[in-house]
């Protein structure tokens, strides 16, 4: 979100990847700190709302805080491809439906070859239907 008072990011979009709007199955977990070390949740099904190489958009039943870092499995058909990342949560929104949460993830660990796979697939996706895409 850009600060209201300020000038210095008015025209500059903040994403440096292409994201696919479009919803895609995925994998979720997230890590809970106990005291005697981490621990991670249970794998949970969810829908991405949309995917980009630098983060996702995703819809839970969870409301998790910001700064939780979590697990993504993708299933990412559209590139014959399973795309495992981690990622931290960096914002959340309340929808008007009861207990729907999107969580916004920027990814912290994702190999370079998925990266080029989402971004690829986001240009070749661009060229036939503009409207799934957003810069």
């Amino acid at each position: 979100m850009r600060p209201q008072n300020s000038t210095k990011y008015v025209n500059l979009e903040r994403r440096r990847h292409k994201r696919i709007n479009r919803p895609f199955l995925s994998r979720f977990r997230m890590h809970a700190q106990l005291e005697d070390g981490e621990i991670s949740s249970k794998w949970c099904v969810v829908t991405l709302q949309n995917l980009g190489a630098g983060g996702a958009l995703v819809n839970s039943d969870k409301k998790i805080q910001i700064g939780v870092p979590v697990d993504l499995k993708i299933n990412f058909v559209m590139a014959d491809q399973k795309i495992e990342c981690k990622g931290n949560i960096i914002r959340i929104e309340e929808t008007k439906h009861i207990n729907v949460y999107r969580l916004a993830i920027l990814f912290t660990e994702i190999d370079e070859f998925k990266k080029e796979i989402i971004d690829k697939t986001a240009e070749s996706i661009f060229f036939r239907k503009p409207d799934l895409i957003t810069a």
